[in-house]
């Protein structure tokens, strides 16, 4: 038993002064410039650092790449909002565009008609309600009359019913209750043209031997007095025999036939009255309004 205790106490001696040597042997003794020690540290401590180290440099990205997204996304609204601007711009010059086209038929228009006349705007436009009317802003401070017909363009709007002082209202052909002397262009044949209260009109009391074919055009011939002939008026779309002679018994003797407006009221900006001319010719008109067969 003794002797086994001497044996043990060999035994961790040795291992004691082994130790101390290795410990003396990692201080003093350098290899590639760092002792054991810190070898043994670094590898402990290495993947804990290079964890450490690729996380911060990762966040290090999302944070520039946020950055990035706010600076990207602040240029999209700049640029969405200029875009919305250069588009608000474009209607409006869209707009004057338009206006200016119309302003300048109805300049062209003046050279074909009697030298009086006043420009006039549209306040109102009620050309799709029940009672197909307009009010402009023109009265009887400019010489405004009943009855005094109403033009653009492309051809006769209708005619002032009531006049005030400073606006006046004005029947479009297509009202129910409006009427206008015409005359087929192709054949000459004469006849009154009836408003129906929505978007064509008729032409009544055409005996149906009478030749009046679809696409035929009618001016208007005077016999009204109220619309200088001459004046566009529309063209026929639909023409057949037996039809109602007064849009309310069919005799079998005048023809059906329905006349789609040259003027599209929907549209309508500006007009001209035509100021003291109750009907008869207008100089110029008869030779160059007429439209083509």
């Amino acid at each position: 038993m003794l002797r086994l205790t001497r044996q043990n106490r060999a035994h961790v001696l040795l291992v004691v002064v082994l130790f101390g040597l290795l410990v003396l042997m990692s201080v003093q003794v350098r290899g590639e410039g760092s002792t054991l020690l810190e070898q043994t540290l670094f590898g402990v401590t290495s993947p804990v650092l290079r964890l450490a180290f690729g996380t911060l440099a990762m966040m290090e990205s999302s944070w520039r790449n946020y950055l990035d997204l706010r600076g990207v996304r602040r240029t999209n609204d700049e640029l969405s909002h200029r875009l919305l601007e250069l588009e608000v711009e474009q209607q409006q010059m869209e707009q004057v565009t338009q206006e200016n086209q119309r302003l300048r038929e109805l300049l062209r228009l003046r050279d074909r008609l009697p030298p009086v006349f006043a420009a006039a705007r549209l306040m109102v436009n009620q050309a799709a309600s029940a009672q197909r009317i307009i009010l402009v802003d023109q009265g009887t401070d400019k010489g405004i009359e009943k009855d005094m017909p109403v033009v653009v363009q492309d051809g006769i709007v209708g005619r002032v019913i009531r006049p005030g002082a400073s606006e006046s209202v004005v029947e479009l052909i297509t009202d129910a209750g409006a009427a206008v002397a015409v005359r087929v262009v192709r054949t000459g044949l004469q006849g009154m043209l009836a408003g129906r209260g929505g978007e064509t009109l008729r032409l009544q009391y055409i005996p149906e031997q009478e030749d009046v074919r679809e696409g035929d055009c009618l001016v208007t011939s005077g016999h009204d007095r109220i619309y200088p002939q001459g004046l566009h008026v529309g063209c026929v779309v639909a023409a057949s025999s037996g039809g109602p002679a007064d849009g309310r018994a069919h005799t079998g003797l005048m023809m059906d036939i329905e006349v789609k407006p040259a003027v599209r009221f929907s549209r309508l900006r500006e007009v001209l009255i035509l100021v003291g001319v109750p009907g008869g010719a207008a100089p110029g008109a008869a030779a160059n309004n007429e439209p083509k067969p």
